[in-house]
């Protein structure tokens, strides 16, 4: 019988090989909130907003996305943490991950888009009600 012995921190696998401990020099990704153009300048160096298809009329829509930024400025990931909608998410999710953030320390990113569109007013009615002027 052999009896493997590990001290803490380090686990042995089946095979009484140490399992590496992950690198203490690793450094979190800085956690950042975007909630202006002003914030995403000094981040980002190209950051276009989704836009919404021709013709689609939507009340005030708002949501959040999470960017991962690699330290080269690539945005490697995008996740839908408060959903705009089904034909909106998709749309934002490919234009979220062309983004270019300056080269730095990974980063995670949270991102607030609003989808403000304006309904057109119905045109005024015209009835014996309201005087016509000539």
């Amino acid at each position: 019988m052999i009896l493997l012995l590990a001290s803490p921190g380090q686990a042995a696998s089946a095979e009484g090989k140490a399992v590496p401990k992950p690198d203490s020099r690793r450094q979190e990704p800085e956690h950042i909130v975007i909630s202006s153009d002003a914030d995403a300048k000094k981040v980002f160096t190209y950051f276009p907003y989704p836009r919404a298809p021709t013709g689609l009329q939507s009340p005030n829509v708002s949501g959040i996305f999470e960017l991962t930024v690699d330290p080269q400025g690539s945005v490697t990931q995008v996740k839908i943490i408060k959903t705009i909608g089904t034909i909106m998410d998709p749309i934002a999710l490919k234009t979220f991950s062309r983004w270019k953030a300056r080269p730095g320390l990974p980063r995670i990113v949270d991102v607030g888009f609003s989808l403000y569109q304006r309904f057109p007013r119905p045109p005024r009615q015209i009835g014996s009600h309201i005087p016509r002027k000539h």
